[in-house]
């Protein structure tokens, strides 16, 4: 026997048990990170959308914001998508949604979004 298989052959069932295990413990963490991912690192998540600052209704009744993610996203992570009116008076807007998120965003659709402030009247 050459001194390749001799060293490849002693301790056989050790490194066999280890490369096991190895892989046992990839699947789970794998797993762990977020299981409905694809193993890529980019992945889309639906998002409700919060209107904040006045009372408000859209033109368009949008209901969710689609956010694209890039990296590790577990189910612990928080995704929120906003509108901002503080300080607009009655009229038709169009503005940002902000994302605030402890993962990194890569784009958000859509990007803004057309608002109409009513004035309530009683």
């Amino acid at each position: 026997m050459t001194p390749f298989t001799t060293v490849l052959r002693r301790n056989l069932r050790l490194k066999i048990l280890s490369l096991i295990l190895a892989l046992a413990a990839w699947i789970y963490v794998r797993i762990t990170i977020d299981p409905l991912a694809p193993f890529g690192n980019e992945a889309t998540r639906r998002v409700p959308l919060t209107v904040s600052g006045v009372r408000a209704h859209t033109k368009e009744q949008l209901e969710v914001a689609e956010v694209r993610v890039n990296g590790p996203f577990r189910p612990s992570d928080t995704i929120h998508a906003t509108v901002r009116l503080d300080g607009r008076g009655e009229g038709t807007y169009r503005l940002p949604i902000e994302i605030d998120s402890n993962v990194a965003v890569t784009s958000t659709t859509p990007a803004n979004v057309l608002v109409t402030v009513q004035e309530e009247h009683p």
